[in-house]
């Protein structure tokens, strides 16, 4: 089902066919599907690994992000394609020097793989379309947007995009759900992990989704009363750690970072010690 997406491979599986414009189009008409919207102006644009991507320079600027290392390390992770996709960043109400005004721009790397590259472009379009629809049409400013929706909330429906067009090309997909324990996960990253768990959980047990309401509840809290209304029950996260590990101060944190999702009444963590 690639082909669907203007990517073609020959029999012994080299890439015959490349067409980005379309796997974006046909990707957008996806999500527009999925959740029953009307899709906003945007752009993609690529870097390579060395590439110096000064229209994100720009955007991240016009945001008040000027530590240049901070701008730096995110330019560096999406050149590389370190990122688990790409970023999608809203612009509508910024100047950029742009031909045309878009309201978001999807940054993507040329490193990812391309068979990749229709799911990425879902869950980024998913990302953009909802700040778009949210700060365009709903009435919210960016600020608003920021302090209405977090990283959890955002990541959940991101990848409620993602599932949609990796079911619709036909292939399996869940996130994996063994930690690196060696090392401290970000805020971001364990707000990508919740957020992608619940998804996977919800879809591999068969649920009926509301995905209209989801997507134009306006506020994080009001998304999650809708989820718990439909699903009828909280959301269970259960954490095996090794008898050795102090999960104290972890669990402190995650449950912190559950509330500020305003998801408290919705997912519930439970931790355990193992042999």
């Amino acid at each position: 089902m690639l082909e669907r997406y203007g990517i073609e491979y020959s029999p012994d599986g080299k890439l015959q066919k490349l067409d980005a414009q379309r796997a974006f189009e046909v990707v957008r008409e996806d999500i527009s599907g999925l959740f029953q919207i009307q899709t906003h102006g945007a752009v993609v644009e690529f870097t390579s690994p060395e590439g110096y991507a000064q229209r994100l320079r720009d955007l991240l600027a016009a945001r008040n992000i000027t530590d240049q290392a901070d701008i730096d390390a995110t330019v560096k992770r999406i050149g590389e394609a370190t990122e688990i996709g790409g970023v999608t960043a809203y612009c509508g109400d910024l100047d950029l020097a742009l031909e045309w005004r878009p309201r978001y721009i999807i940054f993507l790397s040329n490193a990812s793989k391309i068979t990749h590259l229709p799911a990425i472009l879902a869950e980024e379009v998913t990302h953009g379309e909802h700040e778009a629809y949210m700060i365009d049409d709903v009435g919210m400013s960016y600020a608003d947007y920021q302090t209405s929706f977090h990283a959890i909330s955002k990541e959940f429906l991101g990848y409620l995009g993602r599932k949609r067009v990796i079911e619709i090309i036909g292939l399996e997909g869940r996130y994996g759900t063994t930690l690196d324990a060696s090392r401290d996960l970000t805020e971001n990253e364990w707000s990508h992990f919740i957020g992608y768990w619940i998804a996977d959980d919800l879809l591999d047990k068969g649920k009926k989704l509301p995905y209209r309401e989801l997507f134009h509840a306006t506020s994080e809290e009001e998304m999650w009363h809708i989820l718990k209304t439909a699903m009828g029950d909280d959301f269970n996260f259960t954490l095996n750690f090794a008898e050795n590990l102090n999960y104290e101060k972890l669990q402190e944190a995650l449950n912190s970072i559950i509330r500020r999702n305003k998801a408290a009444d919705y997912i519930k963590l439970n931790f355990r010690q193992i042999n």
